[in-house]
């Protein structure tokens, strides 16, 4: 029987959500500040469906999505060890730890908190990282503000042609209030833009421009990715 006709939604709905919630559990047992984001917190803010119709593999729980979080770097050793408990469970699922790995220092207990990835690292108030508790299929999960999780979409420097609607979203939720916020998310800005290269978006949109005036053969995440990711960043 293939993976397909044996699992369906249903199937790996329950499943996952309880392992989200025993997730939450774990950092609060242990004491980690956390914040969920990636495709889970987003459709907790948007209140879309969670996806469970990832292409099928040999393994059905690779079909749900993982829980990306950010936490301090000091507790990745912690959370690695329990990322590798969860891999290794019945129904394993996996925590992605790309973020406090590679780009965000996270310092809740400190004034500021660092985006990193470049030559010099980008100083943001720690308050950006302030938690917020969203729903998300009956249960709490612990999430940024929805601004600080449109900007964790861009910091990658690529969109993938699925996630984009879902970004422009968020996008319009953030723009309602983009002068409340006064300039503490400048450095977020400044770090999309410097994320791949020290002209950023402006070297994007370039590329952009040119595969559609010339067709050159560019690497087609830049070609699917230039142009979203260029006026999802526009704000103002």
């Amino acid at each position: 029987m293939s993976v397909t006709t044996e699992y369906n939604h249903t199937d790996l709905q329950q499943p996952f959500i309880e392992k989200v919630v025993e997730v939450e559990d774990w950092f609060a047992q242990h004491d980690i500040e956390h914040r969920v984001i990636g495709s889970l917190a987003t459709s907790a803010y948007l209140g879309t469906p969670v996806n469970f119709n990832r292409p099928p593999s040999s393994h059905p729980e690779e079909r749900v999505p993982d829980i990306d979080v950010i936490v301090p770097r000091k507790a990745l050793p912690a959370v690695r060890e329990y990322r590798e408990q969860l891999l290794e469970s019945e129904f394993p699922i996996s925590l992605g730890l790309s973020f406090p790995s590679r780009f965000v220092d996270m310092r809740p207990n400190e004034a500021s908190s660092y985006l990193t990835g470049h030559k010099h690292n980008f100083e943001v108030p720690s308050e950006t990282f302030q938690p917020v508790t969203k729903e998300l299929m009956g249960v709490d999960i612990m999430v940024p503000t929805v601004d600080t999780l449109y900007y964790t979409h861009l910091m990658v420097g690529l969109i993938r042609k699925k996630d984009q609607a879902k970004v422009a979203d968020l996008k319009n939720m953030v723009a309602a209030n983009v002068h409340a916020h006064g300039d503490q998310y400048q450095n977020f800005e400044n770090f999309v833009r410097q994320r791949e290269n020290p002209k950023g978006l402006d070297r994007l949109e370039a590329l952009y421009r040119r595969s559609v005036a010339d067709k050159p053969q560019l690497d087609k995440r830049i070609q699917q990715a230039a142009k979203p990711l260029a006026s999802l960043l526009r704000l103002r």
